[in-house]
């Protein structure tokens, strides 16, 4: 699972991008929710991911959140994040 700080103004929504590639290239596992957390299943076991969270405010995407980096473990079902209020805050202007 993943949780941030709401944006200012707070996100209609939040898009949490979560990728084994620190560039975000390739596949990756996107999970979109009005709430502060999102889950993000099906994550590779003893893999390093990098995530980011973007807001949506009406209809508008903000850009993307510093990245944060946090590994899975054996028989583990997801991962955590928090990326910084202040990230999400610098994101929304």
């Amino acid at each position: 699972s993943a949780s941030w700080s709401a944006s200012a103004p707070t996100g209609d929504t939040y898009t949490l991008e979560m990728n084994p590639a620190s560039d975000f290239s390739g596949v990756a596992v996107t999970s979109v929710t009005a709430n502060l957390d999102a889950t993000a299943p099906g994550l590779a076991v003893n893999t390093t991911y990098y995530a980011r969270v973007r807001a949506t405010v009406l209809g508008s995407d903000s850009g993307w959140s510093v990245s944060a980096a946090s590994g899975t473990r054996r028989k583990s079902i997801g991962t955590t994040m928090v990326a910084s209020a202040c990230s999400m805050a610098r994101a929304m202007q």
